[in-house]
């Protein structure tokens, strides 16, 4: 049985004779250098610019896969206030 796909929708997944879609998870960390977003948000919380946490870590500067994922978890962990 060979599964089949719309353009724009994520790669089915087989189980058994079930077809399954591929489920798209937020990132946690960032994969090229191992640091995780709660690391991140807690050297913010201990008063460090999210600039330098970037620049001292190198989380998001080579790929740049995982930037979409930390703004939404740091907008979560620090949401605006008026």
């Amino acid at each position: 049985m060979t599964p089949s796909t719309q353009p724009g929708q994520d790669e089915p997944l087989l189980h058994g004779q079930v077809l399954l879609p591929a489920i798209s998870r937020a990132m946690t960390r960032c994969e090229c250098t191992g640091i995780t977003f709660s690391e991140v948000t807690g050297r913010i919380a201990c008063g460090s610019s999210l600039d330098a946490v970037l620049a001292q870590t190198g989380v998001g500067g080579m790929c740049t896969a995982c930037l979409p994922d930390l703004r939404s978890y740091l907008s979560r962990a620090f949401p605006a206030t008026d």
